[in-house]
């Protein structure tokens, strides 16, 4: 038995691999310029940056090449989203160098710049030895060598990605497309595209909007959440706790919601989305909410326009400018004019002053129109933010508002029952709304039994967003 589990333990697997490799520009300049001691100090600084960034997406450092350094999302443990994650893991080192380059610039008068590659595809991970460890086992195949060529196109800080890459999270990012570029020892061309940003979008919903899988077998419930829409417009708020395993439709499910209450003129949408990587972040999916979209901040925003963005959107609702715009200032980490101080409070009360305003905001919207507040992930959300949460519905019942919470099973919500409380938990769709649902996006191409056994029920969302683009998805 024990011969038995070692050679299992060694035998070779096939996965698909996304490899980051991050590279300095011009270290040979910089070590010409600098003592070595600060050239170490810079290249320490430089590989925790990358570290930490490789790390909060849950990728595995595989090396440190010199200046470079070798990241693996997939192995040894993968994801559904390894691509996702490592393009964000390479916007997050940029930023992060632009951060540690002003330093370097102001003490030592030389600036830092990495280059980013980023390529998915198919490898063989083996081992080259007996040892059975992770670092023994080695990847075969070409997809780091990709990386590392593709990564030599980028201009200095910036991250360029393979069309593979690309496919696997069209939507999520805006890229520009950079053609066809040609590699010494690759035998056909490759498509590489210069990621610019993440795009602003909600869910992966909104991501593939023009590939929306058909709304099947989810009927019964859709009609609960437009009678608790209903009563929500008639100034009686309410709440829904919307749970499911990943997969199972929940988001389709609320974005049918959407479309329902979208026939109101006078409807309101305030969607906010928890991140399995800021779980510890205060306030994560409330600040991201508020930077992208309602001040709609842009990169190139001076510190003024910021505040003056603030302030419009605070006059609305005739919030006191001189208590409120320090408290959504110091939130957003942004540094306060003249005009402005923030008052002498412990950090406790300036947080409980900051979620009563938060509420009060939330609040006042509702007045004006009726709100369909969505909340995607409960589970991953930091306490700080459940907070809001926990006082929006103590104090929604006599606003225009339908508070809608999804989550997995495994979170479990402590709020006691209400009347205005509404409870539901998805469940896997019948095999025949599954197959209807299959054959609907085939456009009734025939499939192999197997593959519909597979494809149904519990997890048919997840599996449905990913048949190729080519199948026209019948309305």
């Amino acid at each position: 038995m024990q011969i038995k589990e070692s050679l299992e333990k060694t035998l070779p697997e096939r996965r698909q691999l996304t490899v980051l490799f991050s590279d300095i520009v011009g270290s040979t300049f910089l070590s010409e310029q600098l003592d070595p001691e600060d050239l170490r100090e810079i290249i320490r600084n430089y590989q925790n940056a990358c570290t930490g960034a490789i790390f909060r997406y849950e990728g595995y450092l595989a090396n440190f090449l010199g200046d470079g350094v070798l990241a693996f999302f997939g192995y040894p443990t993968a994801h559904e989203d390894d691509a996702y994650r490592a393009i964000q893991a390479g916007l997050d080192i940029i930023n992060s160098i632009k951060t540690l380059s002003k330093q370097i610039e102001k003490e030592l008068g030389v600036s830092l710049k990495v280059r980013i590659g980023i390529h998915t595809g198919l490898v063989v991970v083996g081992d080259i030895d007996k040892s059975d460890t992770l670092e023994s086992r080695t990847i075969f195949g070409q997809t780091p060598n990709l990386a590392a060529r593709i990564q030599a196109t980028a201009e200095p800080n910036a991250v360029h990605i393979s069309a593979d890459t690309h496919k696997l999270t069209r939507g999520y990012f805006d890229s520009s497309d950079l053609g066809m570029h040609n590699f010494k020892g690759i035998s056909q061309a490759i498509a590489i595209y210069r990621v610019n940003r993440a795009a602003n979008v909600f869910s992966r919903l909104d991501a593939n909007n023009n590939r929306l899988i058909p709304f099947v077998g989810r009927e019964a419930e859709l009609g609960l959440l437009r009678e608790k829409w209903q009563h929500a417009q008639t100034g009686k708020g309410q709440i829904v706790l919307l749970s499911g395993e990943a997969g199972i439709g929940k988001s389709r499910l609320v974005h049918s919601l959407k479309e329902y209450a979208g026939q109101d003129t006078g409807f309101q949408s305030i969607e906010l989305r928890s991140s399995p990587y800021h779980q510890t972040s205060s306030f994560y999916p409330i600040i991201d909410f508020l930077e992208h979209s309602v001040f709609q901040f842009e990169k190139n925003d001076a510190l003024d326009e910021k505040l003056a963005k603030i302030e419009r959107f605070l006059k609305q609702y005739d919030m006191p400018l001189a208590d409120s715009v320090p408290l959504v200032a110091s939130l957003l980490s942004i540094p306060l004019s003249k005009e402005y101080a923030l008052p002498a409070l412990t950090p406790q009360r300036q947080k409980q002053k900051t979620i009563e305003l938060l509420n009060s905001i939330f609040l006042h919207q509702a007045n004006q129109k009726s709100v369909l507040f969505i909340l995607e992930d409960l589970h991953w959300i930091d306490p700080s933010s459940l907070e809001i949460i926990d006082q929006l519905i103590e104090t929604c019942s006599q606003h225009k508002i339908l508070i809608v919470l999804i989550y997995r099973p495994y979170f479990k919500p402590a709020w006691q029952p209400k009347n205005n409380m509404l409870t539901l938990e998805l469940t896997g769709l019948s095999e025949t709304n599954a197959n209807e649902i299959i054959g609907r996006i085939s456009n009734t191409k025939a499939l192999p039994s197997e593959a519909r056994y597979r494809w149904r029920a519990a997890d048919i969302s997840r599996v449905a967003s990913r048949i190729p683009r080519h199948f026209p998805v019948k309305r």
